[in-house]
C-alpha cells in the first residue's frame, strides 16, 4: 500500500497569516482541506524552550502543504494547535511527508 493510501482522514489546516485582529490575537489564512493519517496519543515532548508540553495526536500529511508551528487544525470537530513539525526526507533527498504533533487548542 502506498503512503497516500494510508491518508484516509480529512483535516482542515489554517497557517498563521502574520496579521492580528482587534484583540491582538494572531490571524489565520484561509483554511485548506488535506488528507491525513491521525493517531491520537497522550505523550509529552520538550519544546524549543525546553519546556515539557503534552501532545494529543501525531499526524502524517503529504508534502503538498507546508504546515507551521502554532497553526490551527480542525479534525473531527475538535481544534488543535501544531506544536512540532518534522519533514521526513525520502530516498531522493526531497520531503516525502510531514509528521506533525498536535495539542488540543483549549489546553493553553
Amino acid at each position: 500500500m502506498s503512503f497516500n493510501g494510508l491518508l484516509k482522514q480529512t483535516i482542515t489546516l489554517r497557517n498563521k497569516s502574520g496579521t492580528r485582529d482587534k484583540q491582538g490575537q494572531p490571524g489565520y489564512a484561509s483554511p485548506s482541506s488535506l488528507s491525513a493519517r491521525v493517531q491520537r496519543t497522550h505523550k509529552t515532548i520538550a519544546t524549543a524552550d525546553r519546556d515539557r508540553t503534552p501532545i494529543h495526536a501525531i499526524v502524517f500529511i503529504g508534502p503538498s502543504t507546508e504546515p507551521e508551528i502554532d497553526s490551527k487544525v480542525t479534525y473531527d470537530g475538535t481544534d488543535y494547535r501544531v506544536m512540532a513539525v518534522e519533514d521526513v526526507v525520502g530516498r531522493n533527498g526531497q520531503t516525502h511527508h510531514f509528521e506533525l504533533m498536535w495539542q488540543l487548542w483549549s489546553f493553553k
